[in-house]
């Protein structure tokens, strides 16, 4: 699928671009949240960055939350989704792609119907935390950042770096993540040294580009 080789292609950069704004902005000691861990990608270059800090993975699907144990024993692994509150929900384990799976089917998906649903646990990321202060956050949960970011007003008042995929609630994710205090710009641009995104601009740049960063 040629849509699909492209998306990958882009999302080794994207990846390439959030290590090199991480190890930007976290100390040695700093404290980090992958959302939407899948294999660990992510979080393998967030421990490197700061060997010495805390981290979270969010994972919901079990085989993935239990080979992110095994992989990275000094991380604290949660085998849940994020949303805006607390409970159990329906999830989409898509099985041919897990790193498609989600809350529900996204509007430009091409692959093969061939899902698994599960019940999985569902907590606000503010619940999980605790009061816990996070330098860094990366989000990929296929089209659901709208409700993890419901779910952590108390998260982002803090002004953490946030690292984020987003879907076709991007207007409102922009609306929530600006009015907590914080900028939006395209990885690029911040490492660059460029002016964030207004609201016009950011739903412009989301014609060619589906992840961003939120930051102080």
């Amino acid at each position: 699928m040629p849509f699909l080789r492209f998306r990958d292609r882009r999302s080794e950069r994207y990846d390439s671009l959030t290590e090199k704004v991480a190890r930007r902005v976290l100390s040695r000691g700093a404290t980090t949240v992958d959302i939407g861990a899948h294999t660990g990608a992510i979080l393998r270059r967030l421990v490197k960055v700061a060997p010495l800090g805390r981290h979270y993975a969010i994972e919901p699907l079990p085989q993935l939350a239990e080979r992110l144990r095994a992989t990275f024993p000094s991380v604290t692994v949660l085998e849940v989704a994020l949303a805006e509150r607390d409970g159990t929900l329906p999830f989409r384990h898509v099985l041919a792609e897990p790193a498609y799976s989600g809350f529900d089917r996204r509007p430009w998906d091409t692959y093969a119907e061939n899902v698994e649903m599960i019940e999985v646990q569902v907590r606000r990321l503010d619940d999980v935390l605790e009061g816990v202060p996070v330098d860094f956050i990366k989000v990929d949960v296929e089209n659901a950042e709208l409700r993890v970011f419901q779910g952590a007003p108390e998260t982002l008042s803090k002004r953490p770096f946030v690292a984020f995929e987003v879907g076709d609630k991007f207007l409102d994710v922009y609306d929530l993540l600006t009015e907590t205090g914080l900028s939006v710009s395209r990885l690029q641009d911040w490492l660059a040294g460029r002016p964030q995104l207004s609201r016009d601009d950011f739903a412009a740049a989301r014609k060619n580009d589906f992840f961003f960063l939120a930051h102080p």
